[in-house]
């Protein structure tokens, strides 16, 4: 049989050609026995990587119900943190096991071991927010961390753009902890205003140095903006922002506050 030729290599397209990615996120596919794990688990993938214009593998919102659990596994192919969103649940790290709460972050390098799940003994569901990154070629920089990250908002005025002195915000330092093109992790927590802009929203603004940046919704309702494209929703909205798009983060809500995370990196 004779081949024939298709085309010639293209050239690839620039990352700034990469357009930003919207998911509601309120569907979910169950999974029994998740790595392993016990019983099953609803889990949905927010964000492929392979469509964004940095080192970002996936993005995931994952919930556990009581008696269920995720198994423990080895991650030697990309860099990961856990963020727990709500809920109660005992993680082993490491072979080191401890219990987690809502507003917690876990760092895991590469060669991390790790489970998570939840004893049948609790009353409600936990869930929590995957985000995975490409590692970069330097051996492990550090070893698994957990930040208590909630405790941790303060008023912080004039925050990207934010025009009032109310708005409250914790940040982690992601590129510490990482090989990969990781930056930050921050919470922010817009309160309810009565709609008028600029006091209702945190932006527009652009990260600096080719700065990526997914935004996740935990809690209220948003308007998620990056250059052209605009998300509204509620718990589950995620946003992962092209390079050089202007974002801006609203709170539609004139009675609830607005919890967004993000997490930053750079291409």
């Amino acid at each position: 049989m004779k081949s024939t030729t298709i085309g010639r290599p293209p050239r690839i397209p620039a990352a700034v050609s990469y357009g930003s990615i919207t998911n509601s996120g309120d569907s979910f596919g169950l999974i029994e026995g998740l790595v392993g794990g016990t019983g099953s688990c609803w889990w949905t993938q927010l964000v492929n990587g392979m469509h964004a214009a940095w080192g970002l593998r996936c993005v995931e919102h994952v919930k556990i119900p009581p008696g269920a659990s995720c198994g423990t596994h080895l991650h030697d192919k990309a860099e990961e943190i856990y963020y727990i969103l709500d809920g109660t649940a005992v993680m082993t790290v490491n072979g080191h096991e401890f219990e987690v709460a809502a507003g917690e972050l876990i760092t895991c390098p590469l060669g991390t071991t790790h489970g998570i799940g939840v004893p049948a003994t609790e009353q409600e569901p936990m869930s929590f927010l995957v985000v995975e990154v490409f590692p970069g070629s330097a051996p492990p920089l550090a070893q698994p961390e957990r930040y208590r990250v909630r405790e941790h908002l303060r008023p912080t005025e004039g925050y990207r753009g934010y025009r009032s002195d109310d708005l409250t915000v914790a940040h982690v330092d992601l590129a510490r902890c990482f090989t990969g093109p990781w930056l930050g992790f921050t919470e922010i927590l817009i309160p309810p205003h009565d709609g008028v802009p600029p006091h209702d929203r945190v932006g527009p603004y652009t990260l600096p140095g080719r700065g990526a940046e997914v935004l996740f919704v935990a809690d209220g309702e948003a308007e998620l903006t990056a250059g052209t494209q605009v998300l509204k929703g509620g718990r589950g909205a995620c946003l992962a922002a092209a390079l050089d798009a202007p974002v801006t983060i609203r709170n539609l809500s004139p009675r609830q506050d607005l919890r967004v995370l993000s997490v930053q990196g750079h291409a």
